[in-house]
C-alpha cells in the first residue's frame, strides 16, 4: 500500500483487520498535508483515494 501510494503518503502506513466484515482498514498518515483543514489537496478527505486503489493487482 506505501508503494502504490508513494508519491501522496510522507508518512507511516497501518493495516488493520475488520473481522465482522472480513476486510482490511489502512490508515494512511501524512497523506493530507497536514490534516482535512490546513491541505491545499483538492481531495482534501482522502475520499477519492479509494478510487486509486482499484488500479492495484491482487
Amino acid at each position: 500500500m506505501k508503494e502504490h501510494f508513494k508519491g501522496i503518503v510522507k508518512g507511516e502506513v497501518v493495516r488493520y483487520e475488520l473481522p465482522n466484515i472480513h476486510a482490511p482498514n489502512f490508515v494512511m498518515y501524512a497523506a493530507l498535508g497536514g490534516g482535512v483543514t490546513r491541505s491545499l489537496s483538492v481531495n482534501m478527505h482522502g475520499k477519492g483515494l479509494s478510487s486509486y486503489l482499484l488500479n492495484i493487482d491482487i
